[in-house]
């Protein structure tokens, strides 16, 4: 299966007040963590970037990857999705993983396993699930790619996730509800750190 996994890392962090991906965590910052992870499963990475890209593009330096530039990384989520996607030959991509750099839950063994039940054959896709909703990480087969490239401003992946609760499958992930997006998150990202239990 030729996978390629889509890191969506252009936003700006409003609520944090800096860029979240430059958040230190376990000694590396979260943004350089998920890919030097996507590395692991993946023979090809991308990293979307759009907001801050200048400070952020050096914590990602050394590593084989490609990076790509959302200008329009303001208008929602669903534009840096597709700049990934446009960066790829899709003819030569049977699937592609997408991944969020706050969700410092995710671990090698969850991605090995979406990737693994993808590959069982039998579905369009595999996502995680959490707090009842299914969301990133997800990986869509390429049957799905017109139509990520369809979706619009804040229409996330999620809009496709509802779209096809049969096609697409899930993996019970209840720490994919841990995620930075306030000081307040913040706080309990070095409590966790601090207590070795992520």
């Amino acid at each position: 299966m030729n996978l390629v996994t889509i890191i969506l890392a252009a936003g700006a962090s409003r609520r944090l007040g800096f860029p979240k991906q430059l958040v230190e965590y376990k000694g590396t910052t979260l943004l350089r963590r998920t890919a030097e992870m996507a590395l692991e499963v993946s023979p090809k990475v991308v990293v979307v970037l759009g907001a801050y890209q200048e400070k952020i593009r050096p914590c990602l330096d050394g590593l084989s990857l490609q990076i790509v530039e959302n200008e329009a990384w303001d208008s929602g989520m669903a534009s840096s999705l597709q700049a990934g996607l446009r960066a790829l030959d899709l003819n030569n991509v049977d699937a592609v993983l997408v991944l969020l750099c706050d969700q410092i839950a995710v671990s090698l063994p969850l991605l090995t396993s979406l990737i693994n039940r993808f590959s069982e054959g039998e579905v369009q896709g595999v996502c995680a699930e959490y707090e009842g909703q299914r969301g990133v990480p997800v990986l869509f087969g390429k049957s799905l790619f017109a139509e990520l490239m369809a979706l619009s401003g804040e229409q996330g992946a999620r809009l496709i996730l509802r779209k096809y609760p049969n096609e697409i499958t899930s993996i019970p992930f209840a720490e994919g509800r841990i995620d930075i997006d306030t000081p307040e998150d913040l706080s309990s990202l070095y409590t966790f750190s601090t207590n070795g239990s992520l």
